[in-house]
C-alpha cells in the first residue's frame, strides 16, 4: 500500500527543520552565525637576559621576566652550562626552578662566582630555561660574562749606563732599574755583572746579589765601581743581567755598561791639547771645494777635523760628553735636551768641563747678566759688584755667581770659574754656518749674545769678551752687564 502526501506538507516540514537547526546554533536568521563568546587570553612569554659581573663579585644575577603579568604563579626550570668559564673553577654550577609570582613580571636567578689570582681573559657561561608552566618560552638562553679583576703586574727593565773612568780611584757606573708602574708589593730580583771587553777586577769590581723596589716606588739603582787608570785604550763594556724577578714581569733583562776612556796621548813638551776649529771645507783658490782637491796647507786638511771626524760626539773633531747634575755621563748621549736635560758638558780633548745654560728662569738662565767683578787682587781694577740682572738678586756679578754655583756643587764640582779668552775660543766651531752660534746646539741648546772671560786687556778696566755668533773676541768694560758661562778644570 502506498501513502501519498500533499505538496504543502513537505514545505511545512522543511521550515520546521530549519528553525530547529538555527535555534540549536543560537542563530535567529539573517546573520546569526557570529561568535559572541569572550576570547581566551594568550599565555605570557618568559625570557632570560644576559648578565655580567667582576670575578671578585659574590654572584651574578640573571633577570627572568614575563611579557605581561599573570594571574597565577609562573614557574620555569633553569640550568647552567660551561662556556670558556668552567663550573667549579670560575663559578658554581646551579640548577633549579624559578618562580614569578602572580601579578609580578620578573625574578632573578643567581649564580655564585669563584675568584682566583690568575691574570686571564674575560670568561663566559650560559643559563638556559626549560619546562615553563603557564607561559611560553621566549629567549631561553643567556650568556653570563665574568670580567677578570686582576691588574697586570708591572714590567721591570734595566737601562744601559755610561761613565768616564777617570785617572785614579773609582768612578760609579750606575744602572737604573725601573718599573713602568708601581707595584702593590715589593718587587725583588737578583743581578750579576759579566765581563765583555772590560774585565773584573782590572777595569771594574764585579757585582752580584739581590735588590728590590719597594711597594709604591718606581726605581732603584745598581752601582758598579769602575777603576780609574791612565792607560790610553778604547772604551770598554760590561753587562748587568737581572733574574729571578718576583711581583713583576721582566721586560729588559740585560743592560750594557760603557766605561769611557778619558786618557789622551801625551802632548809634546810645552804643547797643550787643543780642539780643532771645526772647519772641514777648503778652497781651490776661487770656490769652496772638497779638501782632497784643494790647494795644500789649508785648515780643513789637517788636525782632529780630519783624523777624528765623528759627529756623534760633537761636530768634526770635537769630543763632548753630556753630564747630568751629579756629573754622571748620560747613558744615551744622543738624547735631546727637551727629553732629558743635562747640566754640564765635558770636553774630552781639553779636559775642561763647561756649564750648560738654561732658559727656565733659574740660576743658570742664559738671559741673566752680570758685571765683571774680581776681588782676588789679581787685577788692579776689581770691577763693579752686582751690576747685572739675574735670578739671585743682589748678587749679579761674575764673582758672586761663581761662588753660588760652587756652593751648589754643579755636576759635583766646586771649582767653577770664568774661562779665559783662549779656553772660550777652543769651544767655538768656526765651521758653523754664518750667522749661527758657534756653540754646538746639540750640546749647548741656549746661547747668549756676549759673554765675559777672565782675560784682561792692557787697559785695567777692560776685559776680553766673546761673541759666539761672530766668533770674535773684543774688549769690554767691566761696568757692562754680560752673560757668564763658567768652566772648571785645567787645560791639558
Amino acid at each position: 500500500m502506498s501513502i501519498s502526501m500533499a505538496p504543502g506538507f513537505w514545505r511545512r516540514m522543511t521550515g520546521i527543520t530549519s528553525a530547529l537547526l538555527l535555534a540549536a546554533c543560537g542563530g535567529s536568521g539573517g546573520g546569526g552565525d557570529e561568535d559572541t563568546r569572550p576570547p581566551v587570553p594568550a599565555d605570557p612569554v618568559v625570557s632570560i637576559a644576559a648578565a655580567s659581573a667582576a670575578e671578585d663579585s659574590a654572584s651574578m644575577s640573571f633577570t627572568v621576566s614575563l611579557s605581561a603579568a599573570a594571574t597565577s604563579d609562573i614557574s620555569v626550570d633553569f640550568a647552567t652550562s660551561d662556556g670558556t668559564a668552567t663550573a667549579g673553577g670560575d663559578y658554581t654550577a646551579n640548577t633549579g626552578t624559578a618562580t614569578i609570582t602572580a601579578g609580578s613580571t620578573s625574578t632573578t636567578v643567581d649564580v655564585a662566582l669563584l675568584d682566583d689570582a690568575e691574570l686571564e681573559d674575560d670568561e663566559t657561561f650560559t643559563v638556559t630555561l626549560s619546562n615553563a608552566s603557564n607561559a611560553m618560552l621566549g629567549t631561553a638562553a643567556a650568556t653570563g660574562t665574568i670580567t677578570d679583576n686582576e691588574v697586570p703586574p708591572p714590567e721591570l727593565r734595566v737601562s744601559d749606563a755610561l761613565v768616564t773612568e777617570g785617572d785614579s780611584g773609582t768612578a760609579v757606573l750606575q744602572f737604573d732599574v725601573s718599573l713602568n708602574s708601581a707595584a702593590s708589593d715589593d718587587v725583588t730580583f737578583d743581578f750579576a755583572t759579566a765581563d765583555d771587553t772590560a774585565t773584573a777586577p782590572d777595569d771594574y769590581e764585579a757585582q752580584s746579589g739581590s735588590a728590590s723596589i719597594a711597594a709604591g716606588a718606581l726605581s732603584t739603582a745598581i752601582a758598579v765601581l769602575v777603576q780609574g787608570d791612565t792607560d790610553q785604550e778604547a772604551n770598554e763594556t760590561l753587562t748587568l743581567t737581572l733574574s729571578n724577578v718576583a711581583n713583576a714581569t721582566l721586560a729588559t733583562a740585560t743592560a750594557v755598561g760603557t766605561i769611557v776612556d778619558d786618557d789622551q796621548p801625551p802632548p809634546e813638551a810645552g804643547v797643550s791639547l787643543l780642539n780643532d776649529t771645526g772647519v772641514t771645507f777648503c778652497s781651490d783658490g776661487a770656490t769652496e771645494t772638497n779638501c782632497a782637491n784643494a790647494l795644500p796647507g789649508q785648515d780643513g786638511q789637517t788636525g782632529r777635523d780630519v783624523t777624528d771626524n765623528d759627529d756623534s760626539n760633537g761636530v768634526a773633531g770635537f769630543a763632548l760628553v753630556k753630564l747630568d747634575a751629579a756629573g754622571t755621563p748620560l747613558p744615551d748621549q744622543s738624547v735631546d735636551y727637551a727629553t732629558t736635560p743635562w747640566a754640564c758638558v765635558h770636553d774630552e780633548v781639553t779636559g775642561l768641563t763647561w756649564e750648560v745654560k738654561t732658559e727656565d728662569g733659574g740660576l743658570h738662565d742664559v738671559n741673566d747678566t752680570f758685571s765683571r767683578f774680581d776681588t782676588s787682587g789679581e787685577f788692579a781694577f776689581a770691577g763693579l759688584p752686582n751690576g747685572g740682572d739675574c735670578a739671585t738678586s743682589g748678587e749679579c756679578d761674575s764673582e758672586k755667581f761663581a761662588a753660588i754655583v760652587n756652593a751648589a756643587q754643579l755636576c759635583g764640582y766646586s771649582d767653577w770659574r770664568l774661562p779665559t779668552r783662549a779656553e772660550w775660543l777652543l769651544l767655538l766651531n768656526f765651521g758653523a754656518p754664518a750667522g749661527t752660534p758657534m756653540l754646538d746646539d746639540n750640546f749647548f741648546p741656549y746661547v747668549a749674545e756676549q759673554y765675559w772671560t777672565r782675560s784682561r786687556v792692557p787697559v785695567d778696566s777692560d776685559y776680553f769678551t766673546i761673541n759666539p755668533t761672530l766668533g770674535s773676541s773684543a774688549p769690554g768694560s767691566a761696568l757692562a752687564a754680560l752673560a757668564v758661562q763658567l768652566v772648571r778644570g785645567e787645560r791639558r
